[in-house]
């Protein structure tokens, strides 16, 4: 009896054994993996997935089922999925190459989707912990623009660049580490930081000379710095690689209207007037060539230069000639005259100066003063000058000295440019020399004290403000407000109206 009973209690623990050691299963795991690659090799990877899924339950020490459902749910683009089977995966089996090469291409994808689609996650958590797993190319590469992505821009760099040296067939490395280049050089440059930022961009252009955007900011830090002839060089081998972007032609218009102007400056008219004829064999019809061609014959040559002028006009559409906007007169005063109006032939033509007025101030008799020769004795000369709309202070000089009438000196011309709301510039010139109250970035309202009337300037003749509305580079025809206009000794309110030469206003606004 008692020797039965063992031998039964053998049976039963050589039966437990023999169970647990080769378990009755639906199917050979073979067959599963075979199933499961045809599956993905179909590119079917929901069913490829949900396989797996089974298989693992059957095959829960099987480590391939783990790395196929790990695969699956990345083709699937289920990344939380992923990264949670990775997890339980590497815990499982800490020294599998292959669970830890899927586990790190979960979450190689997983920072791509974050960057990529903007998702508000930190990246680099996940780019890090993907490269220290498995570090390849593309773990290497993710985790250098993960540091980007959060600013550690010098890591991203060193890691660019070893990345550049280490897969040389992988533009990706250089591409980031250009474009790395160009954003610092592009942050220096509206930073005023110049000579950093043409460090920047010439080490983004060393890194590609063909690329867009290194030529594109190579070639302007080159006309930056005046060096004409290179930026030249550099946008018209954009236009010819990029014909589709019209930057590189408007940025190779704009270097020769600088060349050709920085010429005409220093008085070398001829060199002035190749440059400018040649632009004009480029762009025929563009007025702003033909505007700054025009200049060369300034006081030279004053029917060449009103001709050109007048072409330059023509050349753009009305509508881009003209302003719905109202400014104010910019002065304060009792008799205001109107000097030179818009489309005056002595200085205002072109598309620069059409539409500007020359303000002066007269007494009863229209005299402007005690005496023509001292500019003291000028009646404007030290008035107030007004803001003519509000705006934010874009631009100011006022370093150069007050002339006396008709001695105009090479000097540049103390002004103030006000930016507007929508983009419109109302610009004062002849300022007195460190009259400006205001600074750049300041904030003004119609009305408020700017800086007071001088006679500053290469052109400036006698003290008068000069005042001018432009738009793209435009001077635009404006209405004014704010005064009333004297007639057969009456004075008329025309409301907002642009005033002619000879005509005499008053201010009939009050600060």
């Amino acid at each position: 009896m008692h020797t039965s009973r063992i031998l039964h209690l053998s049976v039963i623990i050589l039966l437990i054994t023999l169970f647990t050691q080769n378990p009755v299963f639906s199917e050979e795991a073979q067959n599963y993996y075979n199933r499961i690659k045809k599956l993905t090799t179909e590119k079917q990877f929901k069913p490829a997935l949900e396989l797996s899924a089974k298989a693992m339950k059957e095959y829960p020490y099987e480590q391939g089922f783990a790395a196929y459902s790990i695969w699956c749910s990345n083709e699937l683009k289920q990344f939380d999925e992923a990264i949670a089977l990775g997890r339980r995966a590497l815990k499982k089996w800490p020294d599998s190459p292959n669970i830890k090469e899927n586990y790190s291409w979960s979450l190689v994808l997983y920072t791509q989707d974050i960057i990529e689609n903007k998702k508000g996650i930190d990246p680099l958590p996940f780019a890090r912990e993907g490269f220290e797993l498995n570090p390849n190319e593309s773990s290497m590469l993710w985790l250098a623009i993960s540091l980007r992505h959060n600013g550690n821009l010098d890591d991203a760099i060193d890691l660019f660049k070893e990345g550049a040296e280490k897969y040389p067939g992988n533009r990706y490395f250089s591409l980031n580490l250009l474009y790395i280049h160009i954003e610092r050089g592009q942050k220096a440059r509206e930073n005023n930081k110049r000579k950093y930022a043409d460090e920047q961009f010439a080490l983004a252009y060393k890194i590609d000379p063909a690329n867009e955007a290194s030529l594109m900011w190579y070639g302007i830090s080159m006309r930056d710095n005046k060096k004409y002839f290179e930026a030249v060089k550099l946008f018209s081998e954009g236009k010819r690689l990029y014909p589709s972007n019209k930057y590189f032609s408007e940025n190779l218009k704009w270097t020769y209207v600088d060349w050709g102007s920085q010429f005409t400056e220093n008085n070398e008219i001829d060199k002035a007037r190749d440059i400018l004829n040649k632009a004009k064999k480029s762009f025929p019809n563009d007025p702003f060539i033909t505007s700054s061609l025009s200049f060369t014959y300034f006081r030279r040559d004053h029917k060449k230069w009103e001709a050109l002028s007048i072409e330059s006009l023509k050349l753009l559409p009305k509508e881009k000639l003209k302003t719905d906007n109202v400014y104010q007169v910019p002065l304060l005063s009792g008799r205001i005259l109107i000097h030179q109006g818009n489309l005056e032939p002595v200085t205002h033509h072109g598309i620069s100066t059409a539409f500007a007025w020359d303000f002066v101030i007269v007494d009863e008799n229209n005299s402007y003063g005690k005496s023509w020769n001292r500019k003291e004795d000028h009646l404007i000369f030290s008035q107030p000058v007004y803001a003519a709309r509000d705006g934010i202070i874009h631009k100011v000089f006022d370093s150069s000295p007050d002339t006396e009438p008709g001695k105009n000196e090479p000097y540049e011309t103390n002004h103030i440019l006000i930016r507007h709301s929508d983009g419109e510039l109302s610009y004062y010139a002849h300022l007195k020399k460190g009259s400006v109250i205001v600074k750049e970035g300041d904030t003004v309202k119609k009305g408020d004290g700017i800086a007071v009337v001088g006679s500053s300037g290469k052109y400036v003749d006698f003290p008068h403000l000069h005042f001018q509305v432009m738009r793209d580079n435009v001077c635009v025809e404006t209405r004014l407000s704010g005064f009333e206009l004297y007639s057969k000794g009456v004075w008329k309110n025309p409301g907002p109206v642009i005033p002619k030469k000879n005509e005499i206003l008053r201010s009939v606004w009050s600060r």
